[in-house]
């Protein structure tokens, strides 16, 4: 598994349980409404906004048709080191271009 929901764009909520009871409500009151997750995946790490229309016919349990952890090992500070670390990559990439291109 290497995609993780970080977030949801257009609800706002304090746990997962919450999360579950405001989507269960969004989707009696408005069925065509779709949830924006905002998605982290470890393996491209990269974050990318899914958008996704709760259902019962995804399969498995819940509306959404995904398996949610909390926890420690859940924890958001693995994402942000894994940012971190391309982000200094990428700075790493522009200087060398940039010093490249300042020797020609």
């Amino acid at each position: 598994m290497d995609d993780y929901v970080i977030s949801c764009l257009n609800m706002d909520y304090f746990d997962l349980d919450h999360f579950a009871e405001l989507t269960s409500e969004m989707h009696s009151k408005y069925p065509e409404m779709t949830l924006k997750l905002i998605v982290y995946n470890a393996k491209y790490l990269e974050m990318r906004i899914v958008v996704l229309k709760p259902s019962n016919s995804w399969g498995g349990l819940g509306l959404v048709g995904a398996e949610f952890g909390t926890g420690i090992q859940n924890s958001l500070s693995v994402c942000l080191k894994n940012f971190k670390a391309k982000g200094e990559d990428a700075s790493n990439q522009r200087a060398l271009r940039s010093e490249k291109s300042s020797e020609v």
